[in-house]
Order: C-alpha cells, then sequence, then structure tokens
C-alpha cells in the first residue's frame, strides 16, 4: 500500500481518524500518534480558532477595563488609574501563552497547507 500524499513511499500505518495510507514522514510529522497530516490540520484548525476566540474575548475586556479606568480617573485618583493599568497589564500577560500558541498553529496549518496542495514537499 502507497502514502495517500506521497504516492512513491510504502505505507507504514493508516490514520485512526480517517483510515488514510501513512508512509513514515507523514507518520513523524504528527509524532507517531497515527494521524495524518488532513487530520492534523483539521485539529490544528480548531484549535486556532478557539484560541483567536478566547483573545478576543479577553481584548474586549481588557478594552472594557481600560474604558472603566479612565472614566474612574476622570472621577477618582490616580490610584485607581494604576489598579486599572495593572489589571489590564495581568490579562495581557495571562494570553501571552495562548498568543504565542496560536502564531505556533498558524505557521504548522500554512506547512500543512502547502505540504497537502504540493502533494510532493515532505513536512
Amino acid at each position: 500500500m502507497k502514502c495517500f500524499a506521497h504516492i512513491s513511499e510504502e505505507a507504514v500505518g493508516v490514520c485512526g481518524v480517517c483510515g488514510k495510507a501513512l508512509c513514515v514522514n507523514c507518520s513523524a510529522y504528527s509524532g507517531h500518534s497515527g494521524v495524518c497530516p488532513v487530520c492534523r490540520l483539521k485539529e490544528f484548525e480548531q484549535e486556532y480558532a478557539r484560541n483567536k476566540s478566547s483573545i478576543i474575548k479577553t481584548t474586549l475586556i481588557a478594552v472594557a477595563i481600560a474604558i472603566a479606568v479612565i472614566i474612574i480617573t476622570v472621577i477618582s485618583s490616580l490610584y485607581y488609574f494604576l489598579l486599572g493599568v495593572l489589571l489590564s497589564g495581568i490579562l495581557v500577560l495571562i494570553m501571552l501563552p495562548t498568543i504565542r500558541r496560536n502564531r505556533y498553529l498558524k505557521g504548522e496549518i500554512i506547512k500543512i497547507r502547502t505540504f497537502l496542495y504540493r502533494g510532493h514537499a515532505h513536512i
């Protein structure tokens, strides 16, 4: 049996999700987890979308806090302003790992799509 993507390569396994034949290169790409690049792409795209949604929600919360801080600062004192800046900074720090993961996922999605569209490049 031949690999679904590398038609000149012999298959060493099949995808546990869709059943496509995998060569050593395709299998190694997914850490020998038994998932083909197409199914891996779908996983990455779903995680990317979830992360992106989370980033947008957190950004909106940070903006709302910033607006509230500006209003409170006008009404009150510098203390509340600094507290608001601190809270906004904490939200940004909390989201940094998710933002970095999304950058990685975007790169992987582009790499897999390029591989799948060309059909001959190694991942």
